[in-house]
């Protein structure tokens, strides 16, 4: 970055002979910068037309904060240097730092009209083109200039992004294993890995992320993606990262993202006792979207009798709604319990838990609860009452979600009652060809043939839709899950729920109605790692993929399980 770099460290420095300069040099860089202003000074007193001299007095002035101070004495240095290509570049480079990135553009583009084959121009506005975005200019520098460019210290990165934000993913990837060849480093292993995933290629792209997790063995983000990757990848993974997390799981000074990741595991594999431990470590990740900025108490498990509770909600929806089922346990041991919770869901709580004291923002949750009060994470009630299997399966009857009596009547009148009424949901996450929303989003033609073989009504549950299902007897409701209320009383009132890895999984779930769920090889720990049932809901049934996106290989077993559902269904 240019912030870090001394104007005149940029200079050539066979040029720089005077005394004075040398030692006002000395001075700026052992941070004397009163002394090295007061040479600077000396030197344009002695030569107001001194480029090097103008050039000191602005990084002087760089150290005080004084950027429009800065940008003059560079224009003064272009000035008197006739235009030389280097002060122009210095010009453009305060331009860039003061964020007016347009003019800092024009400044080069000025400049290399004067001096067209001048590199550290060209490498400028290569920066800037794309920094600002401009990428057909960009694109077309690249083409007429490469030999020039390579020299740029992040040509590579800058030209991957370049590519990738132009969908020219083979060129991006084509980049990307060129600088991995030139440098195996972490930072071009990483690129790599996602140019690969961006292709298709989910399979290079766990062997990319694995070796720039090897390149970098400190850094356990990277530890933490490489072993998911390698569990989404296939379920044949799981023993051998069962084995290398068993590496690091009780060391005292874990990561906290990587004990997050760990716990989900472990988790999933029914080690509750050590699981719920671990996951308390995420409370030490910086607060972020999905966590409150707020201080829980130390011990977890610490007595709640006859205490005032601030419980922080501080989980995503899905999360959140599945960790209530331990909030009537925690209101029976405390004197009150306030909820600081999401505003979405906040209108079903306060139906579900009349004891529960709600609000919306943590201003209003602490000043209810007053100074003395104790302040626990929805997601630490678990370690309290789901730390053992026969807890977990017994907190399946705890939940206190129930649907809206009218609101269910009303949907059960304006439901069929002549078939079946099927809710389909197999689109996961909120961002089309996100990692998250390919992992676990199920394409239709896995359950086509068996829906329109049982003649169904089929009910449109998607969270986002991209595109037509194109299925008969396909019923759409607009903008369902955006009412919590509505969608869990619609989800009430049908036969049965087909659905991916996902919210409306955990709400038919706690509703108990049959549900199919196709789940990936890594899916929430909810689900499980293995298996076709999972102790946290009885009503759901788990078909899984053994590879990424394995989707069609489930589907002579879907028609086999949604038959046997719908015999059931149709008994009852």
């Amino acid at each position: 970055m240019i912030e870090s770099v001394l104007f005149i460290h940029q200079l050539p420095a066979d040029c720089v002979n005077k005394k004075l300069f040398q030692s006002a040099i000395h001075a700026l860089e052992a941070g004397n910068i009163g002394v090295a202003l007061s040479k600077s000074k000396q030197l344009i007193e002695a030569d107001p037309k001194d480029p090097y001299g103008l050039v000191l007095a602005a990084d002087c002035f760089s150290f005080y904060g004084k950027e429009q101070e800065v940008l003059l004495l560079l224009q003064a240095a272009v000035d008197a240097s006739e235009h030389a290509p280097i002060y122009s570049l210095l010009h453009s480079q305060q331009l860039h730092r003061m964020q007016l990135s347009a003019q800092s553009l024009d400044c080069v583009c000025e400049a290399l009209r004067r001096q067209p084959s001048d590199s550290g121009l060209l490498l400028m506005q290569f920066e800037l083109l794309c920094f600002l975005k401009k990428d057909r200019e960009a694109c077309s520098l690249v083409e007429s200039s490469r030999g020039k460019l390579i020299n740029h210290p992040d040509f590579h990165s800058l030209v991957i992004a370049l590519y990738r934000r132009l969908g020219e993913n083979q060129k991006a990837l084509a980049e990307a294993q060129d600088w991995s060849n030139e440098r195996s480093s972490c930072d071009a292993l990483k690129v790599l890995a996602d140019c690969w995933f961006t292709s298709g290629r989910h399979d290079r792209y766990v062997s990319a992320i694995t070796e720039a997790a090897k390149c970098s063995e400190n850094d356990p983000n990277l530890l933490a993606l490489s072993l998911q990757a390698q569990l989404d990848a296939s379920s044949k993974s799981i023993p051998a990262v069962l084995a290398e997390i068993g590496n690091f799981i009780d060391c005292e000074s874990i990561d906290p993202g990587l004990a997050l990741f760990c716990s989900r595991i472990l988790l999933s594999h029914s080690d509750f006792s050590r699981g719920w431990s671990l996951y308390e470590r995420r409370l030490a990740i910086s607060p972020s979207g999905l966590y409150a900025p707020v201080e829980t108490a130390a011990n977890p498990l610490c007595s709640v009798e006859g205490e005032i509770v601030v419980l922080v909600a501080e989980q995503g929806v899905g999360d959140v709604i599945f960790f209530a089922r331990f909030i009537s346990q925690l209101l029976a041991e405390a004197r009150q319990v306030v909820c600081l919770v999401d505003e979405r869901l906040s209108a079903l709580f306060r139906r579900c838990f009349p004891g529960l004291v709600i609000a919306t923002n943590l201003q209003l949750a602490q000043h209810l609860a007053g100074d003395e009060h104790i302040c626990l994470a929805i997601g630490s009630l678990p370690m309290r009452y789901a730390f053992t299997p026969p807890l977990v399966r017994e907190s399946q009857q705890r939940s206190a979600f129930e649907p809206h009596p009218a609101l269910k009547r009303l949907w059960m009148l304006s439901l069929p009652e002549d078939t079946l009424n099927v809710g389909l949901s197999l689109s996961a996450g909120l961002q089309a060809g996100s990692y998250k929303t390919l992992k676990r989003s199920v394409p239709v033609s896995v359950v086509q043939r068996a829906l329109v073989d049982s003649e169904a009504v089929v009910h449109d549950l998607r969270h986002f839709k991209d595109g037509e299902l194109g299925l008969p007897n396909i019923v759409s409701h607009d903008h369902i899950t955006d009412d919590m209320e509505q969608l869990i009383a619609l989800i009430s009132a049908l036969d049965i729920l087909i659905t991916s890895d996902q919210t409306n999984a955990f709400l038919a779930g706690l509703l108990g109605i049959p549900t199919l769920l196709i789940a990936p090889p890594n899916p929430h720990f909810a689900f499980m790692a293995t298996g076709d049932s999972t102790p946290w809901f009885s009503s759901l049934v788990i078909l899984r993929s053994s590879e990424w996106q394995g989707w069609d290989d489930l589907i002579p077993e879907f028609d086999v399980r949604f038959r046997a559902l719908l015999n059931k269904v149709s008994r009852v």
